[in-house]
């Protein structure tokens, strides 16, 4: 289970804005979300009840070991920014997508590294008892801090996105996205809202 001091998905809507710079090269290897989406759902096939309840201690461990021995086996390895509707799924086994989100990071962290965005850190503490927890379950990931470029670029697709009447969107939506577009990075992300408004960003989705 993962560790109650860490996340507290009831403590505030944390993944209500998202629901439903490290050493890495800039030459990304594009792929086709229609793999991608194969892969993810045979490890989901594979992956058995047992995983969906599996113990979050264990999921960090092989996270990090997964890493760990791809940083020492590739000298300039690609990098996939996780979005946070991705890691509260992961962090909260009580969420429906919670499954499909694990096999996702498990699948990727063999492949790539992880990287998460300092505006998700930001997200995840409006929720979490300590930070010591949070600190704890992400220490697997590579940290990204937002820079100024990627700010801007924020804002300017904030300011000319024209949303649906039942869209609300805030600008902290737009931060994490603008990372993997000015970093030129793959995003995997829960959130299917507002792919046009980022025409080059590769997203992977954990669902297909």
């Amino acid at each position: 289970m993962y560790d109650t001091d860490g996340y507290d998905p009831n403590a505030r809507e944390v993944g209500a804005g998202v629901k439903g710079q490290s050493a890495f090269s800039q030459n990304q290897s594009k792929r086709c979300s229609a793999r991608v989406g194969r892969g993810l759902r045979s490890c989901e096939e594979e992956a058995g009840p047992q995983r969906a309840a599996g113990a979050h201690r264990g999921i960090r461990w092989h996270l990090g070991w997964v890493l760990f021995r791809r940083r020492i086996t590739s000298k300039d390895p690609a990098m996939i920014l996780v979005d946070t509707s991705v890691i509260v799924s992961w962090l909260d086994k009580g969420h429906p997508e919670h499954k499909v989100c694990t096999s996702a990071l498990q699948i990727w962290a063999g492949r790539d590294q992880l990287g998460l965005s300092s505006v998700t850190y930001a997200e995840l503490a409006a929720g979490a008892r300590t930070r010591e927890g949070v600190d704890e379950a992400l220490k697997a990931f590579d940290r990204l801090e937002l820079d100024f470029n990627a700010a801007w670029r924020a804002g300017q697709a904030f300011r000319q996105h024209r949303p649906r009447k039942d869209d609300n969107p805030v600008l902290p939506d737009f931060l994490i996205r603008a990372q993997a577009a000015v970093l030129s990075l793959q995003h995997l992300t829960n959130d299917h809202r507002r792919l046009s408004a980022w025409p080059d960003v590769d997203f992977l989705f954990p669902d297909r």
